[in-house]
């Protein structure tokens, strides 16, 4: 995985936002819409001050970012504060 030249506030989840793909008639297509949320992601750094059990490279689902396509060094991520992580998938998913 990449390092992200970035470290986030205390409370903050920078997140790499994960395009949700369709199957349409066996062709896997992008879906259009933009950012819709609840959204998927994989965390790319983490703020001090976590409460929710988690780690970079983990497969997470978050609402509503704080910021959106933010962009440090070429890399495009998400902001998230640490109460909108719904939740972690298990590494079976990843």
């Amino acid at each position: 995985m990449e390092h992200l030249p970035f470290k986030p506030g205390p409370d903050i989840v920078a997140v790499k936002h994960v395009v949700e793909k369709a199957r349409s008639s066996g062709i896997i297509v992008e879906v259009a819409n933009k950012q819709k949320y609840p959204a998927r992601g994989i965390v790319v750094a983490l703020g001090e001050n976590m409460s929710v059990d988690m780690k970079v490279g983990d497969l997470i689902m978050y609402n509503m970012a704080v910021e959106e396509n933010v962009e440090v060094d070429d890399f495009t991520f998400d902001l998230a504060l640490g109460q909108n992580v719904l939740g972690v998938f298990p590494d079976t998913m990843k």
